[in-house]
């Protein structure tokens, strides 16, 4: 696992005070958008309340490269709440994802997408479309068919570290959400802060993902922290019982307090990429891609968004052996005699420090490469072959 802190500071993506991330369409072309949230954004002193960053996906399935369009989509400044968290899913069977979110007071809110010039427009707000019948704070839902009858019910994490279980009663076109029916400790799960032991602000922001090639689905939810806890969803035990804590945070690094994560194929590779947000107001990228032994891998990109490149998978990557492991002078390829046609050595943003078109497997010199991770490359006879080395 290779953690760039240089991705959540500096000029790297800023979005406020707090960012939660999600991805949607949202002009119809079938690249996945970046939304992100905050717990608020100051634009001048009389505006500071939570937004929604949109960044355009402004390059292809397999390649793809965000572009900022605008700090304030679908206006959602305008109620002046705090800590807005999205998530985006088709409540009313027409195909279009709706946006439901919560806010730090506790509130769950919908704006049904209604289509204009063939772009998503969320125009009206129904405030606490839902009445929740407890007290609770920092709600943060999550859209999701959760047990598998077709429509979309909606899992909702809240400030006491619980996760609730809100299930759509409804048809394909109307949906329902009951909350007599409602199940207000899901899985039993409790995301505890084991440092402070507090017993509120534990601000639990759930999604569900697979997590591995199975197709098993787990419950992912960050929490105050910056842990990011997994749980192995029981599907009979969905009104009542227990799910088997998976790990206390899938990730081997802290993301960062008040974590928040949302999951996806970005490149279309068949392999989740994760987004993780935090109380800085950054994000982070990772990989499903094995990599040297380990499950994930971190995708950095430095820049305000501009791309998210070399998203490789296992087959793709892993394929060359490079000693001494980390180096700090030199590094040397454990290569068969092949027909060698070029090499590059690239950091994980995709930028080329070297290549060379007439490689004889001699040592490469590192020393002038500033500390990092970073690829090597080599275009063969029998494909391309990569491998990964930390530079010290």
């Amino acid at each position: 696992m290779h953690q760039n802190d240089r991705f959540l500071i500096g000029n790297m993506i800023d979005v406020g005070y707090g960012s939660f991330p999600t991805l949607f369409d949202y002009n119809n072309d079938s690249l996945e958008d970046l939304i992100i949230s905050n717990n608020q954004y100051f634009v001048n002193d009389t505006t500071y309340y939570a937004s929604l960053f949109l960044y355009k996906n402004i390059g292809t399935k397999a390649a793809p490269k965000f572009e900022f369009v605008t700090d304030n989509y679908a206006n959602l400044q305008s109620l002046k709440l705090f800590r807005i968290t999205p998530t985006f899913g088709d409540l009313n069977g027409d195909g279009l994802k709706d946006l439901v979110f919560g806010d730090q007071g506790g509130g769950l809110h919908l704006a049904l997408n209604t289509l204009k010039s063939g772009m998503p427009s969320f125009d009206t707000v129904k405030r606490k479309f839902v009445g929740l019948d407890f007290i609770y704070t920092h709600t943060a839902p999550h859209i999701v068919d959760m047990n598998l009858d077709g429509l979309n019910d909606i899992i909702i994490g809240n400030g006491y570290g619980r996760v609730l279980y809100l299930p759509n009663s409804g048809t394909k076109t109307n949906y329902l959400f009951d909350t007599t029916g409602m199940n207000h400790r899901l899985g039993n799960v409790f995301v505890e802060d084991s440092v402070l032991e507090r017993k509120f602000n534990l601000n639990a922001c759930p999604i569900v993902s697979r997590i591995d090639t199975s197709a098993d689905r787990y419950l992912l939810i960050g929490n105050s922290v910056g842990n990011i806890l997994s749980y192995k969803i029981n599907q009979d035990s969905l009104k009542k019982g227990r799910f088997i804590k998976y790990s206390n945070s899938i990730f081997p690094t802290n993301t960062g307090s008040e974590a928040s994560i949302s999951a996806g194929d970005m490149n279309h590779d068949g392999l989740q990429e994760f987004m993780v947000g935090n109380i800085r107001g950054g994000l982070s990228l990772y990989s499903e891609g094995i990599i040297e032994g380990t499950q994930y891998d971190t995708i950095v990109f430095n820049k305000p968004i501009s791309a998210i490149q070399s998203l490789q998978s296992v087959d793709q990557i892993s394929t060359l052996a490079l000693y001494p492991n980390p180096a700090k002078d030199f590094i040397k390829i454990e290569f068969p005699n092949e027909n060698i046609a070029s090499i590059q050595l690239i950091d994980l943003l995709g930028t080329i420090y070297w290549s060379e078109s007439s490689w004889r497997n001699e040592p490469i010199d590192i020393s002038n490469l500033p500390s990092g991770t970073y690829i090597i490359s080599l275009s063969t006879s029998e494909g391309v072959k990569r491998g990964k080395f930390v530079k010290q």
